[in-house]
Formats: C-alpha cells, sequence, structure tokens
C-alpha cells in the first residue's frame, strides 16, 4: 500500500482537522510508469518527446473543430486478465459490471456523472463541460468476426506467477510485464482503443490505473485499470474509489490530458500557462489534494477529473481540457474514428457470450440466477430468440425469450432454476433464430463453461452496533486463496446506533479471518440501553459459534475460523498396537500381517497405521521390529530375534533393514504424578507417561491416553 502520493502531502495534510487518513493505494501511475520508460526504455523516450511537442502545439483558445457539436465516437475493446476465476469471482467480473462501468464513463464525458461531485465548499471554475467524445463497444473484432467488445483471458495459464504479482510494471523481464501480459489479448491500437481490466497490479492494487498520452505507437498504447475501481458500488470497490471516475481520470490521460498538479510544488502564478503544470489556462496552480479538500492551494479544482480527489469529489473536465482532449483525438488518435468498428454487419446475427455461474460454494444442487449475455451485431431489431442450454450430456432445455434486442446492445437474459449436483461440470448455451430467419454468424451462437458446484457451508454474520459505530469496518478473507470474501465500512451513526445487521455466506473448507478495525481504538464499546449491552460481532453456523468479540477490543481484532468437517478422532491404538493378530505378544505372524498391507496411503485410522501419518509404510515395519517379541502383558522382552527368512521377506519389498536394529527392552508406566504402576492397574481413562528402554540404553517417553 502506499500512502496517496508522497509522505510530503501526508505531511502538509496533517494540518487539516477533523479529517482521517488510510492507507489508500496510489491513486493513478501514470507519472511513475512514463518515469520507469523513460529510463529503461528508449523507444518510449523517443516517443514521449513527441508527446511533449504534440501538447506544446495545442491552442489555448477553443479550436473550430475542438468547440463543433460533432459527437466523436471512440470503439473500446474491453480486456479482462483474470487468474482463471470463473466469471463473478475474482477479477473476472460479470459483464453486467462492464457495461454499468463504460454507461458512467459515457455520462462523465456527456457532462451529466451519475454521481455528482460532493463538493459544496470547492471553488468552482465551471459547469460539467460536453466533451461530445462516446465509448461504443466494438461490434467487430481484427478479423472482422462480430464481437461484444469484451475479451476474457486467463493469465495464469500462460504465466502462474500472474496469481501473486498480477501485471508488473517495474520490470521488463518479468513472465507478468506489462508488455507480456498486455500482449495476450490486445488490439491494434490504432483501430481499438484497448481498456486492460487486472486481476492484480504488482502484487495487490497499486496504481489503481494508468495510460499513455498520445502519440504512443506501441503494444502498450491504451488504459490499465484494477478490477476493483471498475464499476461502482459498495459491494466490491475500495472505499474512496467506488464511482468509476478512475477510468475516467485515465481516459484523460489517453485523450493528451496531464494532472492539475503537474510539476507543480507551489500554489505562485504561472508565467507561462500553457507550458507549466498542466499546460492549461482555466485550472490554477496546485499541489493536488488529498480526499476532497485541497492540500495547500487553496483554488484547488477538486472537482477536476485530472486531480487525485476521491471519487465523490469529482465530476468535470475544465473548458480547455475538453478542448485539449478532442484536439489530441483528431490530431493523433484520429485512425479510432468512423472506422467501421462500431457498426453493424450486415444481416442477422444473435450471439451469446458471458455466461454465469454465481452460485461457486452454493450450498445447494438447485442454482438460480444463472445469466447469459445475448449481443446484436446486426441492423435488425430481434424481438424474441430460442436459448437452448445442457450441463454435461443430460437432454437439453430450452426457453424463449421474448423482447427488444436493438442494434448493438445486449441483454442479461437469467436461465431457468438448474438442478447442479455438487462436482464439476460443463453447462452450453446456445441461441436459435425463428424458423425461416437465417443467422448470419453462427460463429458466434455458442458459449461454454466449465465450473465447479462446491459444497459449501453456510454461515452469518451477525454485527450488532454500539452507540457510536461509525470508524468501525472489517474484512472477511480466504487464508487459503488470499481473497477477499466481503467487507463493510462507513456505518453511519444516525443509521446504525444500536441497530444490527446480517450477512450470509456460503463458505467451501478453508481456513478464514475475521479482521475487525476501529479507527478510534475502543471497539464496539459504546453502551446501547435498548440492548443493555456494547456492540457484538458473531460469526454463526447453524447453532455452533465460531468466532465471537464484544465491547473494547481496541483498534483491530482478528477472528479466525476454519470450515469444514470436523477432524477425525481416531481410537486410540492401546498399549500393544503391535499385536495385530491378539496372541498376546508381537511376532512373525504380526509382521507379516503389517506386510500385507505395506504401501496403502490416506489410511486414517487404520490399526496397521502404527505411527498414525496415514501411511502404512517403512516406519511401521521398523518400529514393529523394534518390539519383536514383546510380550503384550508385561511390556517386557523375550529376546526373540527376528527370523532370517523374514528379513528376507521385507528385503524383497525393498524395505531396508539396518544391520543393528534397536529393539525394546522393557516398557514401563507411570501416571501423571510420576508413580510406576502396572499395565493391570490401569483402570479408568486418562493420560498416562509411557517410558520405553531400548537395547543400546536409550529411552523414549511418550503421552500416552487410555479409555
Amino acid at each position: 500500500m502506499i500512502f496517496f502520493r508522497t509522505t510530503f502531502l501526508i505531511f502538509l495534510f496533517s494540518f487539516f482537522t477533523n479529517i482521517t487518513l488510510s492507507q489508500e493505494p496510489a491513486r493513478c501511475g501514470t507519472d511513475e510508469i512514463h518515469e520507469f520508460y523513460t529510463n529503461t526504455d528508449t523507444e518510449y523516450k523517443r516517443s514521449y518527446s513527441e508527446v511533449l511537442k504534440a501538447l506544446d502545439k495545442t491552442p489555448q483558445t477553443p479550436s473550430f473543430r475542438a468547440v463543433s457539436n460533432e459527437v466523436l465516437t471512440i470503439p473500446i475493446v474491453v480486456h479482462i486478465m483474470h487468474d482463471g476465476d470463473v466469471i463473478g469471482e475474482g477479477g473476472n467480473i460479470t459483464d453486467e459490471v462492464i457495461y454499468d462501468a463504460i454507461a458512467a464513463l459515457n455520462n462523465d464525458f456527456e457532462g451529466n456523472p451519475l454521481f455528482p461531485a460532493n463538493n459544496a465548499g470547492a471553488p468552482f471554475y465551471n459547469d460539467p463541460q460536453d466533451v461530445d467524445v462516446e465509448f461504443c463497444f466494438a461490434t467487430v473484432d481484427p478479423d472482422g468476426n462480430p464481437t461484444n467488445g469484451i475479451t476474457r483471458t486467463n493469465v495464469s495459464a500462460t504465466y502462474p506467477s500472474f496469481a501473486e504479482t498480477g501485471m508488473v510494471t517495474t520490470s521488463l523481464l518479468d513472465d507478468c510485464s506489462e508488455f507480456n501480459v498486455k500482449s495476450l489479448s490486445a488490439w491494434d491500437n490504432t483501430e481499438y482503443c484497448n481498456i486492460w481490466i487486472l486481476y492484480k497490479l504488482n502484487g495487490g492494487a497499486s496504481p489503481l490505473g494508468f495510460a499513455y498520452l498520445p502519440p504512443f505507437d506501441n503494444i502498450r498504447d491504451g488504459i490499465v485499470v484494477h478490477h476493483r475501481v471498475f464499476g461502482y458500488g459498495e459491494d466490491y470497490l475500495i472505499g474512496n474509489f467506488n464511482q468509476n471516475k478512475t477510468i475516467t481520470h485515465e481516459m484523460g490521460h489517453y485523450l493528451g490530458l496531464r494532472h492539475t498538479f503537474n510539476n507543480t510544488s507551489s500554489c505562485g502564478p504561472e508565467t507561462n500557462c500553457a507550458a507549466q503544470g498542466d499546460a492549461l489556462c482555466d485550472t490554477p496552480p496546485t499541489t493536488g489534494s488529498v480526499g476532497c479538500n485541497p492540500i495547500s492551494c487553496y483554488e484547488t479544482m477538486t472537482e477536476n477529473f485530472m486531480d487525485y480527489s476521491n471519487d465523490d469529489c469529482m465530476d468535470r473536465f475544465s473548458p480547455d481540457g475538453v478542448t485539449r482532449m478532442r484536439d489530441k483525438l483528431l490530431q493523433w488518435r484520429s485512425d479510432l474514428l468512423d472506422n467501421g468498428n462500431c457498426t453493424p454487419l450486415d444481416g442477422i446475427s444473435v450471439g451469446t457470450s458471458t455466461l454465469t455461474v454465481p452460485s461457486q460454494g452454493a450450498c445447494t444442487e438447485l442454482i438460480d440466477n444463472i445469466s447469459v449475455t445475448l449481443n446484436s451485431n446486426t441492423l435488425d431489431t430481434i424481438n424474441y430468440v430460442t436459448i437452448n442450454y445442457q450441463l454435461d450430456d443430460e437432454i437439453s432445455n430450452s426457453f424463449i425469450w421474448n423482447g427488444s434486442l436493438t442494434t448493438n446492445n445486449y441483454e442479461i437474459v437469467t436461465l431457468p432454476t438448474v438442478e447442479v449436483p455438487f462436482g464439476p461440470h460443463t453447462l452450453t448455451v446456445w441461441t436459435e433464430l425463428p424458423n425461416g430467419i437465417e443467422d448470419t454468424y453462427t460463429v458466434n451462437d455458442t458459449t461454454i463453461l466449465n465450473f465447479t458446484n462446491e459444497p459449501g457451508t453456510t454461515v452469518d454474520l451477525e454485527i450488532t452496533f454500539d452507540g457510536l459505530p461509525y470508524g468501525f469496518s472489517w474484512m472477511l478473507v480466504n487464508l487459503d486463496t488470499g481473497e477477499l470474501v466481503d467487507d463493510g465500512s462507513q456505518y453511519a451513526n444516525s443509521e446504525y446506533s444500536c441497530d444490527s445487521i446480517t450477512f450470509t455466506y456460503c463458505l467451501p473448507e478453508g481456513n478464514y479471518e475475521l479482521i475487525l478495525e476501529d479507527i478510534f481504538g475502543n471497539g464496539l464499546h459504546y453502551y446501547c440501553a435498548n440492548l443493555g449491552q456494547s456492540g457484538t460481532v458473531s460469526l454463526i453456523n447453524n447453532n455452533d459459534t465460531l468466532a465471537f468479540v464484544w465491547g473494547n477490543w481496541g483498534d483491530e481484532e482478528i477472528l479466525p475460523f476454519y470450515i469444514g468437517p470436523p477432524p477425525v478422532e481416531c481410537p486410540p491404538l492401546g498399549n500393544c498396537p503391535w499385536d495385530f493378530d491378539n496372541d498376546g505378544i508381537v511376532g512373525v505372524s504380526d509382521i507379516l500381517i503389517l506386510l500385507q498391507q505395506y504401501g496403502q496411503v490416506d489410511v486414517e485410522c487404520s490399526p496397521y497405521d502404527v505411527d498414525e501419518d496415514n501411511v502404512i509404510g517403512v516406519t511401521d515395519i521398523l518400529d514393529v521390529m523394534s518390539v519383536f517379541g514383546t510380550l503384550c502383558n508385561t511390556l517386557i522382552s523375550t529376546g526373540e530375534e527376528i527370523p532370517e527368512w523374514v528379513k528376507g521377506a521385507l528385503r524383497s519389498k525393498g524395505i531396508q533393514i539396518p544391520e543393528n536394529q534397536n529393539t525394546v527392552e522393557n516398557i514401563e508406566y507411570y501416571n501423571i504424578y510420576g508413580a510406576k504402576i502396572n499395565l493391570s492397574e490401569i483402570t479408568s481413562s486418562g493420560i498416562y507417561i509411557k517410558k520405553i528402554k531400548y537395547s543400546d540404553g536409550t529411552y523414549q517417553i511418550k503421552k500416552e491416553f487410555f479409555n
């Protein structure tokens, strides 16, 4: 994690009151990526010199082409670069999230953001601007085939280290370097705007995104965004960046804008606004902002998309910023425009994509809300289509979808409830047009998904808030995978005080932690009269409480718990576990019986697994040999030796016998008070001390339980 931009910013910001700093990922990595490649990549350095020349030529008064109301359309392709998760899990986000994110991006560029800025005290310099630039999903891929403008790539299948590192932007030689990862899916950057949504960046979520300024003719050209800030909502996004403004910020870079605080260290006036700072004359000098507050310059435009303010503070570009983006688009990225990649194909085609089974770890074999995306790449409106679906090799089912699927549009359709036994499966979904209508492009009709319906355990997270819950937050983490299952924060005193909420999860077997945090360092200790107590947090499976905490647990409490079947409790082996034939002496027949079981694995609780390691192997054979000739009633050795023919039988199995076999001479028992007792005196269950004397004069002390 990185504290915003630099420790210097944190030092300045510490003078502000009533604002809490928390660790956040770096907002944008564009400047850092630029510095890295400038120092390591001569091609990039030459290219960036052209960028600077191009920016210096940008007029500071609106040009004719920039202020015209012609809407410029950019075809985009969204590449989901994931770790092998099924759609809807981890970084493999659903089509619905993707469509919502691009819709919000278009709203921002229209000057009608879905989330108007929450910055009433900011010094506004302009109303939100309509950039007259819109983004459409590509309808034709580089090979001329219909597409919905979304690709999905399991990067870990090619580069296994991607699971840990994600895309690496700090090394050109790493397997998961930016060039290698992007090469798996990149489309022609002169024909499409490539947007890569990443599972991880540099092992985590930092930076949240970055982009390259034009002109930049390289396979790396495009926009990168971490999946947890692409889209909007409280369910999965990082706290201060949950309104989809990262993609808007990075698109500003892609179209030629710098940060508002670019190369600025003071609030003093600029001598040449067209060349200093962000090189825009309608944005004042600024050192940036933290949260929704300027760091040092009062006139900071915290509402500007190119600042580092939180998502709920920004909602507009400046007029000169609009001019620059349109000019740079027309000057350096004009091949994107009017290239036919958003134009519907001739004929009629309805394709499927993004088949989603949401119930992984379902706790049920009846799965609802399986969805598939219908896409129209053609001119005609489709009003109904037959949707067929088949699980494994079973008989297929079908139903009629009715609606209005217009040109270049999509519809997310939910299948009827499907019975899915626990285990691995293949689900196939395909479309059929009405009789008499030819599907021009059948290649995109069918979508296949391999998935596993994992049996899970239902767990309720119950939170009863104290009198002042503000500042309380929690995270539920799967320790085995490192994935965040869910989290919560921002519990207002007025809404949640002394109230309770319950979250229900279906968790697969594994180890988990519930991490609780309180910024005031007193847990949930404020008393609630209606409850007769302070706040509590509990994890419950049916009537079994897995974890519980209440009251003042300080600033952090970690509650580990395990989901899965209880451990098997094997019955004790007894005082003479080597006597397999129960004749009262450890002899030849016992070795031969064990030899018949030799080599078995996963033998939990087997009476022949003397050392209890779930394998009947060499150590068990040697254990029996060491007590050969022992009388079970006295546990005293008779001194009898193992016959040579028995040793030969062992050697024939590949068992190497030590030349000087160390054998047991005597076994003694003591109670927990240290008093020596006879074996016949053990009449009650409990723990006893077992002292074993070997022929070489050594001793071994063990605890043994009798019941």
